[in-house]
């Protein structure tokens, strides 16, 4: 199961990503940073969701 801390995570990796293409000199290598960053983003979207779940526990 999903915990903030895993949202957390999630955000700091795409802003790691975003300041890294911010630095990155070539083109093509802020493209990946860029795409990684938006794969990083829909981590945090996903993680947003499975906490706003409610838990149910099996029995």
């Amino acid at each position: 199961m999903r915990t903030e801390n895993d949202v957390d995570f999630w955000r700091r990796r795409a802003d790691q990503a975003r300041q890294m293409a911010d630095r990155a000199i070539s083109p093509a290598i802020r493209q990946i940073h860029l795409a990684r960053a938006d794969l990083y983003a829909a981590h945090v979207r996903a993680s947003e969701l499975l906490v706003s779940r409610p838990y149910i526990r099996s029995a």
